[in-house]
């Protein structure tokens, strides 16, 4: 010790204080991370910012068709017969909207709050998942696009299970990268279980699990593990795979594909006659973040 100056020993000192300081100021996949709201800040403060424009004229509208029938299964007392009989695919959803009816009541505004609220926790999921993956910056952005996009506002409005749907396949996202980045067993099965709650609050939940299936397949970490995790989720899909085999008459109103009904159906995603006022207000908010 008589040989050690003691500029070596504060030297040693500091290099190990900034490898504690990098290692705490890194993300699970080893980029630098950015000073910014926890976590859990953030994803609260998107719930809130897509839940102010959810709120905003939320009864003006009278119910639309879709909205209709959910109004009719859950108002009928015979809700399972009810919702077998009129739609089979959105179990789920009409579950939570039966149980939301009996405390605050069926009018329109009770029906499509729920809705809002489950459009904000989609807003905060998304946060959540992008900022696991590309970090805090990219995660703020992400959940500014979706609050406002005003074809997500104008389904946030809507009293059908769309909203529940996103906020389910992006919490089984953020889970799915959780459990990739720490595996437990823990982690694998909450994701397995949003997995599964996705399916039964919309059908088309399977694109985005197959997808997320694909990514595990192109960053070889598609193991025998996940894959066994996926064949659980298809198994406890079972009961709806056997109702869509019945659900012929539940289909028959789609109408025959077309140039124009192309053009129709993907015109309100783009955010229709909206979006250029979205466009300039969102330059606006991305030059301040950029400040």
């Amino acid at each position: 010790m008589t040989g050690l100056r003691t500029t070596d020993v504060t030297g040693e000192a500091d290099a190990m204080v900034r490898g504690v300081r990098s290692a705490n100021h890194r993300d699970d996949f080893g980029r630098e991370r950015v000073i910014d709201l926890p976590a859990p800040a953030g994803a609260l403060v998107a719930a809130l910012a897509a839940l102010l424009p959810g709120l905003v004229a939320l009864g003006r509208r009278p119910l639309i068709n879709d909205e209709v029938i959910s109004w009719q299964i859950v108002d009928d007392r015979d809700f399972y017969d009810a919702s077998l009989t009129w739609d089979r695919f959105n179990a789920l959803h009409y579950t939570l909207l039966r149980a939301w009816a009996v405390v605050f009541g069926s009018g329109t505004v009770p029906l499509r709050l729920l809705s809002v609220l489950l459009g904000a926790a989609a807003a905060g999921a998304v946060y959540l998942l992008a900022r696991r993956l590309l970090g805090p910056r990219v995660a703020a952005v992400a959940a500014l696009l979706l609050c406002l996009n005003s074809f997500f506002v104008r389904f946030e409005q809507t009293a059908r299970t769309y909203t529940l749907a996103l906020a389910l396949v992006s919490l089984a996202g953020w889970l799915l990268a959780r459990a990739v980045a720490r595996p437990s067993i823990a982690r694998r099965l909450s994701f397995a279980a949003a997995a599964a709650a996705a399916l039964y609050a919309h059908v088309f939940a399977a694109y985005v699990l197959a997808a997320q299936a694909g990514w595990l397949a192109a960053t070889r970490r598609l193991t025998t593990g996940w894959l066994a995790l996926f064949v659980l989720v298809g198994t406890a899909a079972v009961p709806l795979a056997w109702a869509s085999l019945y659900a012929a008459d539940q289909l028959d109103w789609i109408p025959r594909t077309t140039p124009l009904l192309v053009v129709r159906t993907f015109w309100p995603l783009s955010g229709g006659a909206a979006v250029a006022a979205d466009g300039v207000a969102l330059a606006g908010l991305i030059g301040l973040l950029a400040v």
